[in-house]
């Protein structure tokens, strides 16, 4: 059940992203998607956590820390597009 709950969420993520993108709203997509890949991101943290993967401090800091540049890292495709790219 929790599976296909989570890719019926993802399956409606993509579709709106879609439909901005036929659009014309790529930087209102692309901010979107680097908003997605942060929850994303943000909610694996607290599932390793909830589910005693991670256990004490140290773990948590670090594989959080971890878990934050890889998003990071997942968002620079989008980045030019998206409203961020554009400040000075």
């Amino acid at each position: 059940m929790d599976g296909m709950l989570a890719q019926s969420l993802v399956g409606c993520f993509l579709a709106v992203v879609g439909m901005l993108l036929a659009l014309g709203l790529a930087r209102l997509a692309a901010n979107i998607v680097i908003f997605g890949i942060g929850v994303c991101t943000c909610a694996l943290v607290v599932y390793q956590i909830v589910n005693n993967v991670w256990i004490g401090w140290p773990n948590i800091c670090v594989y959080s820390l971890m878990s934050g540049g890889i998003g990071a890292l997942l968002t620079l495709p989008v980045f030019p597009f998206s409203s961020f790219g554009k400040r000075k």
